[in-house]
């Protein structure tokens, strides 16, 4: 997803000091049973700006005050925009009753090198306009595992936020002295080497690690497991409530398991066997959160690893799903929006069509179902629009001109391969169609009426709302994605798409990824379910990020999860729901 981990530690690995381990000597040397142990590092970046935002009329124009900061604001005749030193900036639109409606942009995350754009909405008081600002958290928490054993110390980094580990393979840490030198490979491919150093400070009990491309120095501290926040899933003084949710704002209704017809038992049997055991390794399992809703009934609600309801959670390429329900909102605000809508009339593309006339062909529904037949394939490294080369080459690149320059591979709609540069090309062809900026249109066609107050979407350099993936949601919110689909387009009696495009949103349009039933932007798979087949639907994330619904169950699921790159991810759909959450429905 969004600047890749995979890219950001190739980066790394190419400016670290890289040493062949020999194995032998490193055993020699290497062993230090006084390391053994779990470790723990944890890193605030930011963003140093939030909170309350005011904005006033001065005699010498609008002045924007936050944070102890205090600027000038530029206003053009309904916009109004200001930036501060750190790269922070609002940029908002004046409407009527007194409301300014925008985002602020946050500065570019130390962690995982995103932009993202938060809402903010100020209402009009005596002096001036009032607000917050809620920008997503940079953080980063990562904990070492050091373990004896075979003449060395074996060494796993374990990181709930990104599953760094996965990149950064360690192996062994080598101490000479009180210099250390973590050994491993990247993603465990090619020959071991030099892949962080550090040293150790035995008066403080810390061990200090250099991580570049990561936010930089990290010191470690030794931390009981059983009460170590995010490494467990649940820690020693935390307990497993599987009572009925808390009934907030946001409107959700809730209700217990039993009044829904779902078994608690094999729900909490589920949690106890694959979610609450301590961690091993990397490759464990890391479930955030797990919600159920049934009956439009929020009945499950359960969060791990450090992970809770009032902290947006990453949902890497589930967010697609959510840019094809965008689409099917804005054609139901009546703006001049068809899955028939040409692309490339939208971009100021006349050379181009007509030296390739073909290229008109293609619609926002090819991009949506991944069959444009253009050079975009997120599983060929070699492809011209995959997402990687994107993220690579971000500070240069449009991503939109870029995807429509790529050449044509096969005449859309016979051949469909995985893109996520299609997905945010959609993005455009729905913003430029409606005549909205996508960040308002997000706003007001599905935050507001769907009561989301609090999200953050990832930008590109070149100033567009990414929508391939990676836009930051609380978990209730998430849900109410499927939500919305299995109660025909409706949420909570307000109209947010027709019914027949909330049922087009779940139909297969195309096979993809070895066969595998996909359209729209969301996936369809069949479980089996006392002793006959339901047909599930869902926006499927990496890492495990998952909405659900089952509709013969009037069932819907969220899943989100932290095993980024990694097949274990693949559980939660494969293992976890056919296993345990189908069979607690009881019908």
């Amino acid at each position: 997803m969004i600047r890749k981990s995979h890219a950001l530690a190739r980066a790394f690995l190419t400016t670290a000091l890289s040493t062949a381990l020999i194995l032998a000597s490193a055993a020699a040397t290497g062993n230090d049973s006084e390391l053994a142990g779990l470790w723990a590092s944890h890193r605030y970046f930011g963003p140093q700006v939030a909170g309350s935002l005011l904005i006033r009329e001065t005699g010498d124009g609008f002045v924007a005050e936050i944070g102890g900061h205090r600027v000038g604001a530029e206003v053009n005749d309904d916009t109004i925009a200001f930036s501060l030193r750190d790269g922070s900036r609002f940029e908002g639109v004046q409407e009527e009753r007194g409301i300014i409606r925008g985002q602020w942009l946050q500065p570019r995350s130390n962690l995982d090198g995103n932009v993202f754009a938060s809402p903010v909405l100020l209402r009009r008081r005596s002096d001036g306009w009032h607000g917050e600002v809620t920008p997503q958290p940079d953080t980063g928490t990562v904990y070492l595992l050091l373990r004896p054993g075979d003449g060395i110390l074996s060494a796993e980094m374990i990181n709930p936020e990104r599953n760094l580990g996965v990149f950064t393979q360690l192996t062994q840490l080598v101490r000479e002295g009180n210099s250390l030198s973590l050994y491993g490979s990247f993603r465990g491919r090619g020959e071991q080497r030099v892949m962080l150093r550090g040293s150790y400070y035995p008066e403080e009990a810390v061990l200090g690690l250099r991580y570049p491309g990561r936010g930089g120095g990290y010191d470690f501290h030794r931390v009981d497991a059983e009460r170590a926040y995010g490494f467990m899933a649940r820690t020693a003084d935390s307990h497993l409530i599987l009572s009925p949710p808390p009934q907030l704002e946001g409107g959700w209704k809730t209700a217990s398991m039993s009044e829904a017809g779902i078994d608690p038992a094999l729900i909490q049997q589920m949690i106890e066997a694959h979610i609450l055991p301590q961690p091993t390794g990397t490759h464990d399992l890391s479930i955030h959160a797990l919600l159920v809703a049934r009956g439009g009934k929020l009945v499950v609600e359960e969060y791990f690893h450090g992970y809770h309801r009032d902290l947006p959670h990453d949902s890497r390429s589930a967010s697609k799903g959510v840019t094809s329900i965008l689409a099917a909102a804005v054609m139901q605000s009546g703006a001049d929006l068809r899955w028939d809508t040409s692309v490339y009339p939208l971009f100021d593309t006349e050379d181009l069509l007509e030296l390739e006339p073909e290229r008109g062909d293609i619609t926002l529904r090819h991009l949506v179902n991944m069959n444009t037949g253009l050079d975009c394939d997120d599983r060929n490294p070699e492809s011209a629009a995959n997402e990687d080369y994107l993220w690579d080459h971000a500070d240069e690149l449009d991503f939109y001109r870029h995807t429509i320059n790529v050449e044509v591979l096969h005449p859309p709609g016979k051949v469909a391969a995985y893109c996520s540069a299609s997905a945010n090309l959609a993005g455009g062809v729905i913003a430029a169609a409606a005549g909205e900026n996508l960040l308002q249109l997000i706003h007001r066609l599905l935050a507001e009426p769907l009561d989301i107050r609090r999200y953050a979407v990832p930008t590109s350099p070149d100033g567009h709302p990414f929508m391939g993936g990676g836009i930051r949601w609380l978990p209730r919110d998430f849900l109410k994605f499927p939500q919305i689909i299995l109660d025909g387009g409706r949420w909570n009696e307000r109209r947010i798409l027709s019914r027949d495009n909330a049922r087009l949103l779940i139909t297969p349009a195309v096979k993809i990824d070895g066969g595998r039933d996909y359209g729209y932007a969301w996936w369809t798979i069949d479980y089996p379910y006392r002793g006959r087949n339901v047909r599930a639907h869902f926006m499927g994330g990496n890492g495990g990020q998952i909405a659900m619904l089952v509709p013969d169950l009037d069932l819907s699921i969220v899943f989100q999860a932290g095993n980024y790159s990694d097949r274990v991810m693949f559980r939660i759909q494969d293992e976890i729901i056919p296993e345990f959450i189908l069979p607690a429905i009881q019908e």
